[in-house]
């Protein structure tokens, strides 16, 4: 049965089918292990991904972006301002002007406003800018009911400017530019009268961006008028002059898109240390403007004045800093300022020859005290005040041609100073500074005349000077 072609038939069957399932199997293991083999791979190679993913990232040290001084602003600023004009007539017998009198004022407070724009060239910044300042002038010589020009009112100017990125926010800059003054007084008999006078102004300051949209400053401007006042059919000539020391502050709008071929600056003064000290001694020079004042009071002819003069000033300080907690500023210092101021009288004194200069002012020597505050590392702004000396001197001529017996001799008036700056760092041991100060005598010398004690004389000064100090 077991040759039997049937049974023979299906062994035959059952072997090819046990083969073919053999087959079957092999195959599929093969590629059960040919998708392990890819899985692991992949795997593998995710595995090595999420690794990258969770290694370290170095840490990018974003920079700040630098300061920049390009874009429009506006402020406000206030100060102190003197007056002055030369004053010049003529007579009904002379018909020639003389030219030895100069009235004016020093004011108490100068407000007024100012708007511009600025583009930043690098280190450079340049700009335009318009403002205006309420002077309050007063211009007196004899009197309300006899005085033609009496008062200014106003000082509106437009000027270009020009600065040096010292620090990427500090920048000193100069500017000049053309000025409108607006006077009055009294023409002829009592016809009241608004005149408007061409000028030109000059002026330095120091300016401080607190933030990138604030900005401080101390200035010092000079206005002259460029041509005189003339009045009464031309018998009355007056050429007015006008100093004043302010600080400002301004907003400044977001500054518009730079080029990026005029880069602004970003990069640190190479010569001022990251955490500069402002305790030190230092010593340096001083130059500006100084203005004196005469008050003087004669028991005939009453209230005189004041005189005034506006002159080139020089001088020296020395002192010493100390600061404290980070932020503040406390030192002392002496220095002596050279006005060189005289004051005239437009009448005179004597017949021949006739003596017009009355007195002068030599200098003015003070021991001061300092408080400031850092608004930034590099950039100090600053009160200061103590005793004073004026050194002043009645003119020997002018009072001996009124009482040949006088004789008179230099003065050394105590007075009070008090003034504020600002100033900034040009390197570790260098600094520069703006400030304006103003001084007056505590008390008046009195001379004889024809009568016993029959002038009052009281000086004061103002002064707005530039300061290069070497600190140590």
């Amino acid at each position: 049965m077991l040759d039997h072609p049937i049974y023979a038939s299906s062994q035959h069957y059952l072997a090819a089918r046990s083969r073919h399932s053999t087959e079957k199997r092999s195959q599929a293991r093969g590629r059960i292990a040919a998708f392990g083999l890819a899985l692991t791979t992949l795997l593998a190679g995710a595995g090595q991904g999420r690794a990258a993913d969770l290694a370290p990232v170095p840490q990018v040290q974003i920079a700040p972006a630098a300061p920049d001084w390009t874009g429009f602003y506006l402020g406000a600023h206030m100060g102190l301002a003197d007056a002055f004009t030369h004053y010049d007539y003529s007579t009904l017998f002379s018909g020639a002007l003389n030219n030895h009198t100069r009235i004016g004022r020093i004011n108490g407070a100068a407000p007024g406003g100012y708007a511009g724009f600025n583009y930043q060239f690098g280190a450079v910044v340049l700009g335009i800018e318009g403002d205006a300042t309420f002077t309050n002038g007063m211009f007196r010589l004899n009197g309300a009911s006899v005085d033609f020009l009496q008062t200014s009112n106003l000082i509106s100017t437009v000027s270009g400017r020009a600065g040096l990125v010292v620090t990427p926010d500090t920048m000193v800059y100069g500017r000049v530019g053309y000025s409108r003054i607006q006077l009055a007084g009294i023409e002829g008999f009592g016809t009241y009268f608004h005149h408007t006078l061409p000028g030109t102004q000059t002026g330095v300051g120091i300016e401080h961006l607190i933030t990138n949209n604030f900005a401080l400053r101390v200035e010092g401007t000079y206005t002259k008028s460029d041509s005189d006042l003339a009045l009464n059919q031309g018998f009355d000539h007056y050429r007015p002059s006008f100093f004043q020391v302010t600080v400002g502050l301004a907003f400044k709008l977001d500054p518009l898109p730079h080029s990026t071929a005029l880069p602004v600056i970003s990069w640190a003064n190479p010569f001022i240390s990251p955490d500069p000290r402002w305790t030190s001694v230092y010593g340096g020079g001083l130059l500006g403007v100084g203005a004196g004042q005469v008050s003087r009071y004669d028991r005939t002819f009453g209230l005189m004045g004041p005189y005034s003069d506006l002159r080139f000033a020089k001088g020296f300080l020395g002192g010493g800093d100390i600061q404290f907690l980070n932020y503040f500023v406390v030192g002392a210092a002496i220095d002596t300022i050279w006005t060189n101021s005289t004051f005239d009288d437009d009448v005179g004194a004597g017949l021949n020859p006739v003596v017009h200069r009355f007195a002068h002012i030599d200098r003015v020597s003070a021991v001061t005290g300092r408080l400031g505050y850092l608004v930034s590392p590099t950039v100090l702004i600053y009160g200061k005040g103590g005793p004073a000396q004026i050194r002043f001197v009645p003119e020997q001529a002018y009072f001996a041609a009124i009482n040949p017996s006088v004789r008179t001799s230099g003065h050394d008036f105590s007075a009070v100073q008090g003034g504020l700056g600002m100033e900034t760092l040009l390197a570790d041991h260098v600094a520069l500074r703006i400030e304006g100060l103003y001084t007056r005598a505590n008390h008046s010398v009195v001379i004889d005349g024809l009568q016993p004690l029959q002038t009052s004389l009281q000086p004061s000064t103002m002064t707005g000077a530039v300061g290069l100090v070497v600190k140590y």
